[in-house]
């Protein structure tokens, strides 16, 4: 099992003020006999600046140079965070980011407006005291490279919805307000946001509740103990269990896998076995966000499931950032393992920059899901189709009614929990599963066992739903025999919608689903959304490099390459092995050399980097090599140094 970080910490980093009952997960003082601190000389002079955090790591890289004792670079810390940002609220000067580490991590004018905006709660959420939540915003300070070993690693097997965002930032706030009477309004304001294109708002959450409680008690070296922690950890690598390191606390958490079971129970090793789990805390999920924020709307979740699925624009509006965080990434999350495709932003205000691209009044509303607290929204939205409410007076009525817009329009404040929309679904539960999403025993139930519920129901909902896209899908592969070393790899047919509706009235979910509808007209408006449009890329991606795989495989063959060459005349023997060699050197290529002559590099040289891992291709390249050597033996004496000088 990895470790993140070595478990032996310093004092300087303690958390001894922080309550158990502070945090939902259990938090327990590491003590140890023996502490050691990899940086304790460097951390007992430490001013705690972000300048300081940036210079030492760059003395480090010189040092690792000639130095045979492995250090951890700083790309670690890149790995899981972009930065940390120390926002202040000042009456005078507005919103300004005090410091940022690493100092020298790039922040455009732009993104530095959007996080000074989007870290502190709108004027009319009425908050007291510290509260967190996420958002998201488009960023423009730094270029995404998918190309490289890292990226590979991570993306090989990871689940679509734990995917990196190449063109987005993740922000996790962090808001603290304390009385002050030194200042004009009686009370301090001032928030910290890590920023990252994890979409890991559960970790990340808890993670900021660390350092920010450490922070506030001891001020920026928490910071800089945070940023040197964090650069010891592991990259996230699908499929690993990892223990972290935060100051003296140890995070137990495992990155996902394609095809894992979503209730896959982390195994916690001899601890497990021992009983002895009183200094770790458990995080079992990367991204579980709790629904105890829409538990005022529940018999409305079919419904929205259906808009989430088919794009539709969906507003949600709560009293505080917190609730609009929760429920626009809680919607996101209703279609998984189908990832949402839209642009969604957890938390959103008129001084976001793309403000006038969302509420143009000249033009429809675009596919999207908003998270507002401003009732000033509605009226900035009267064109807009789908406005859900999730707080404010609960309806007692189980069953699912649609409520007026206008209704909403005219008065917000005094408007009723629910979903304000004309929509007609095209699906109607059955009313013993409406009856079990919204019984009145369900309030006895734990949150995490209501939660554990919901998610299974729409899940499984989900894969029914995909499951005859993918059956189709799967119909479009060549057969293997169509795949030869001898030529080119074919490709795979092209998804017809006509062909897939017609196959759907014989195979469709209707056949089996306690659910009925109109399932075909929910599949015609779903192939023209940009969920099912981001789903067939992926899917078209997968079953491009499954042929290109097959394709390597018989040319790595020995009996299928010989079997293939004895009815080959002698000229197109030679023609094959010269194309075997020159397809072995492209694959062998580093993808670093396509940046030393500034081109775009090879196709299949990024195809063979994202299929295989180091060990892979080092295997598959030897296997290309020995079936070239075994073809140029059977070559007649004559040709074959001549043929052996050419490879």
């Amino acid at each position: 099992m990895p470790n993140g970080a070595d478990t032996d910490s310093g004092t300087d980093g303690s958390i001894s003020n922080l309550q158990t009952d502070e945090s939902p997960f259990v938090v327990r003082r590491v003590i140890r006999k023996k502490r050691k601190s990899i940086h304790k000389d460097d951390l007992s002079k430490s001013r705690g600046s972000s300048e300081e955090f940036s210079s030492y790591h760059r003395e480090k890289r010189v040092s690792n140079a000639t130095s045979t004792h492995t250090e951890c670079p700083i790309d670690n810390f890149l790995n899981w965070v972009y930065c940390i940002c120390v926002v202040n609220f000042d009456l005078e000067l507005g919103q300004t980011i005090e410091k940022v580490f690493p100092a020298d991590q790039n922040l455009s004018e732009k993104d530095r407006s959007n996080i000074c905006y989007l870290s502190f709660p709108d004027s009319n959420s009425g908050l007291n005291g510290d509260t967190q939540y996420t958002f998201r915003f488009r960023q423009s300070s730094s270029h995404f490279c998918e190309h490289n070993e890292t990226e590979f690693s991570y993306s090989r097997h990871i689940p679509p919805v734990y995917e990196k965002d190449s063109s987005h930032f993740y922000g996790t706030v962090y808001f603290n307000q304390l009385r002050d009477p030194q200042k004009k309004r009686g009370y301090q304001q001032k928030s910290l946001v890590l920023i990252s294109r994890l979409p890991y708002v559960t970790f990340f959450t808890h993670t900021l509740e660390l350092i920010a409680k450490e922070y506030f008690r001891i001020g920026e070296t928490a910071l800089l103990h945070a940023c040197r922690h964090i650069n010891t950890w592991y990259p996230p690598i699908p499929g690993t269990t990892l223990d972290l390191n935060l100051y003296d606390v140890i995070m137990r958490t495992r990155i996902p896998v394609y095809g894992e079971n979503s209730n896959f129970k982390m195994y916690l090793g001899e601890d497990q076995e021992n009983g002895n789990l009183t200094d770790k805390y458990v995080i079992p999920n990367l991204t579980d966000i709790s629904l105890s924020g829409l538990n005022n709307i529940v018999q409305y979740l079919p419904i929205l499931w259906e808009l989430i699925i088919l794009n539709e624009p969906v507003v949600i509006m709560a009293n505080d950032p917190s609730g609009s965080s929760d429920g626009v990434l809680a919607m996101v999350n209703l279609i998984s393992p189908l990832k949402y495709q839209s642009e969604f932003r957890p938390y959103f205000t008129i001084h976001d920059s793309e403000y006038k691209e969302f509420t143009g009044k000249e033009i429809s509303p675009p596919s999207c899901c908003l998270g507002v607290t401003n009732p000033f929204f509605v009226k900035q939205l009267p064109n807009w189709p789908h406005i859900l409410k999730i707080h404010g007076k609960i309806s007692e009525e189980p069953i699912i009614k649609l409520r007026s817009l206008k209704k909403l329009q005219n008065g917000f404040v005094e408007s009723k929990a629910g979903l304000y929309s004309e929509y007609k679904p095209n699906l109607t539960p059955d009313s013993k599963t409406i009856a079990s999403l919204c019984s009145p025993k369900n309030a006895r139930r734990p949150q995490s066992v209501q939660d554990a519920v919901i998610k299974k129901f729409f899940a499984e909902l989900t894969t029914s739903f995909i499951m005859p896209l993918e059956r189709y899908v799967a119909s479009l592969m060549p057969l293997r025999k169509e795949i030869s070393s001898w030529r080119t790899p074919p490709t795979a047919r092209p998804f017809n919608a006509v062909e897939f509706l017609t196959q759907l009235k014989l195979k469709g979910p209707q056949l089996t689903s306690k659910i009925k509808g109109n399932w075909e007209n929910l599949y015609q408006k779903f192939i023209r959304s940009p969920n099912f449009f981001g789903w067939l890329e992926k899917r078209e991606r997968s079953m491009k490099d499954q042929i290109f795989k097959l394709h390597l495989e018989s040319m790595s063959s020995k009996s299928v390459v010989v079997n293939e060459w004895k009815e080959k005349s002698c000229v197109e023997q030679v023609d094959q092995i010269l194309r075997f060699s020159r397809i072995m050197k492209n694959l062998g290529k580093p993808l670093d050399s396509s940046l030393l002559t500034n081109s775009e590099p090879d196709e299949n040289t990024v195809t063979f980097h994202r299929i295989y891992d180091h060990d892979g291709r080092k295997m598959m390249l030897d296997k290309m090599k020995n079936v070239i050597d075994i073809m140029i033996e059977y070559l007649p004496d004559d040709t074959k140094n001549l043929v052996r000088n050419a490879t």
